[in-house]
């Protein structure tokens, strides 16, 4: 997996899709998921309570989307974030290890960060697959299908939190050494500052 990443840190690809990843990301949180919550008067959507949800909550939820509501969430919310979280591990698994490239820190124990977005992928995908399940068994769900949903929920918010503070921390690294390196190679020499005229 690691040599996988680090035989595709091109700073265009990355960025190609960032730009892919976040277009499927704003197309869920300005488009399908508002939608899902008008039809649900106001519940959150299980894929956005990170701290997780119960057996009732599930079922008030389903029951208050309604037949339209459901049929929505399977058609046109689940399809899209189907390829939301491929997207956003391979995306974020390549910019950390970019970044720690740049860096010249890709050996170190940090890159082990980068493998997080690939588990909150993962952790996604059982999720929708929870979900899905819910979807066409209710109004009789099964409990378990819930807790383990549940979990994966929990997991996916878990590691992406830990992911982007990482993130946070090494772009400020980043920023720092770019700073410090363009002061080093363009150092003040007393005497030339421009004067000023009055």
């Amino acid at each position: 997996m690691r040599s996988l990443i680090l035989k595709n840190l091109q700073g265009k690809k990355i960025l190609l899709l960032f730009v892919v990843t976040m277009s499927v990301y704003l197309v869920m949180i300005f488009i399908t998921i508002p939608w899902l919550v008008t039809y649900s008067k106001g519940l959150s959507t299980l894929d956005m309570l990170p701290t997780g949800y119960d057996h009732k909550y599930a079922l008030s939820l389903f029951q208050a989307l309604g037949e339209e509501g459901r049929d929505y969430y399977l058609s046109r919310q689940l399809p899209l974030d189907f390829f939301y979280p491929g997207l956003f591990a391979v995306t974020y698994a390549l910019l950390f290890a970019y970044l720690l490239r740049k860096l010249d820190k890709q050996d170190s124990k940090w890159f082990v960060i980068a493998y997080l977005p690939i588990l909150s992928g993962v952790a996604d995908y059982l999720e929708n697959i929870g979900i899905i399940n819910m979807l066409l068994t209710f109004p009789d769900i099964s409990a378990t299908v819930i807790e383990l949903t549940n979990y994966c929920s929990i997991v996916k918010s878990f590691s992406t939190s830990i992911y982007f503070v990482a993130l946070l921390v090494l772009l400020g690294i980043f920023g720092y050494s770019k700073l410090t390196r363009r002061a080093t190679q363009n150092p003040r020499v007393p005497g030339t500052e421009p004067k000023l005229r009055v």
